[in-house]
């Protein structure tokens, strides 16, 4: 098979909302043996985990490690989200493994993330790296990264907000069950910022299964300009994000505080971590263009953060706001947030089959909505303001790579 035939069976199993168990995957790790054969750090959270395992990998590199980060979502392509020290496998690669289980693969009917998942576990061990971070999908107690046979040697939960709650349970606390199931006997747990019921249930986790929690500490003295943040951790100076954005700020504490756990009494170069870390800057995250402003927030959580970000940056501003979304999302709570900052709000939909289409957005009363953000982004530039693009992650990282009008 061609990558581009691959990638159309790929396209034709993403049972992503549609079918939410594992009892085939199950079957299949039982069938093929799979396991990882590499100390790993399992990242689990409703927000910026994309963000906490990027920073975590380069903390990694920085201590020499040979260093796996496996991501999600991608865009077209999943190899964006196999990396080997920062490096996306090759298609070749990629290819070759899917090929070699691909009768496996049909047999027991496997969805796209979890072939993509398989297909990261098995190039990792051929590497043999030294470490590898992996991201959670949805939820933990049966996503596809959650594998039973795997102990992860540090398990993370960066935060937890109602979200998917089709899936994963109706209340906040529900909700940390299910990431929460990550986490294996005498494994640490570090912990950001969670909600007082997540944080009840993430210490009663750990203390059934022998393991500690270690709290990720705060920023404090955070300084953000339209240029970037910078902060202090506990009596620690010199720390900063290349972004002006609370939420990168939050992700590379706890972070921190992994890299911290994981380093041990290894003499660590601290000043040259923070240069490492201060570099990490992933596409759709706070990302300025001209007057755009792209971020992926997609939660009323996420969207919170982000609005606070956008007011201390860019005081007293009112901003052109693109609004899109999946028809999953909680749609209302998040024009609310935004409409502390909107002097016009716009929605449009996206080229993917879970988008929210024209007259989804009918309950925002939107000033206009469109067929595609393109259109919006023109629409949007003959007023004077900043636009914000928002509401989803999945458009944010194309509209990242694209060349588009931004001035």
């Amino acid at each position: 098979m061609t990558h581009g035939e691959i990638l159309k069976e790929l396209a034709s199993r993403d049972r992503t909302m549609f079918r939410y168990e594992r009892k085939n995957y199950d079957r299949y790790l039982a069938r093929s043996g799979l396991a990882p054969a590499f100390p790993y750090v399992h990242v689990a959270g409703s927000n910026g985990k994309g963000s906490v395992s990027s920073y975590i990998a380069a903390g990694l590199s920085e201590l020499g490690k040979r260093t796996g980060l496996y991501l999600s979502p991608w865009l077209e392509d999943p190899c964006e989200g196999i990396l080997l020290d920062g490096e996306p496998i090759s298609h070749f690669d990629f290819d070759r493994i899917f090929e070699e289980e691909l009768g496996l693969y049909q047999e027991f009917d496997l969805s796209s993330f979890e072939i993509v998942t398989s297909v990261m576990f098995r190039y990792f061990n051929e590497k043999k790296v030294d470490f590898a971070v992996i991201e959670c999908g949805m939820g933990g107690t049966i996503d596809a990264t959650n594998i039973l046979s795997g102990k992860p040697s540090l398990c993370v939960l960066t935060s937890v907000a109602l979200e998917h709650t089709r899936f994963l349970g109706k209340t906040i606390e529900e909700i940390a069950d299910a990431k929460l199931d990550i986490l294996r006997d005498g494994v640490p747990l570090v912990a950001g910022p969670l909600p007082q019921g997540a944080m009840r249930r993430a210490l009663r986790k750990a203390e059934l299964l022998g393991s500690k929690v270690i709290p990720a500490i705060s920023a404090s003295n955070i300084a953000i300009s339209p240029s970037g943040c910078k902060f202090d951790i506990s009596e620690e100076t010199g720390f900063s994000v290349v972004r002006p954005s609370f939420a990168q700020v939050r992700d590379f504490t706890i972070a921190w505080a992994a890299i911290s756990e994981l380093s041990g009494s290894v003499l660590v170069d601290r000043e040259a971590m923070k240069k490492r870390l201060r570099s990490v800057a992933l596409p759709g995250r706070f990302e300025e263009r001209g007057r755009l402003i792209i971020d992926g927030a997609h939660n009323p959580e996420a969207v919170s953060l982000l609005v606070r970000s956008l007011e201390t940056a860019f005081p007293r501003e009112k901003f052109s706001v693109l609004f899109l979304s999946f028809r999953d999302k909680e749609i209302e709570k998040e024009k609310a947030v935004l409409n502390d900052i909107a002097k016009r709000f716009v929605c449009a939909s996206f080229d993917h089959p879970r988008s929210c289409r024209p007259s989804d957005y009918e309950r925002l009363s939107p000033e206009r909505a469109f067929a595609s953000p393109e259109d919006g982004i023109s629409y949007l530039l003959a007023f004077p303001e900043r636009i914000l693009v928002v509401g989803s992650l999945y458009t944010a990282m194309r509209l990242s790579k694209e060349d588009m009008p931004h001035e």
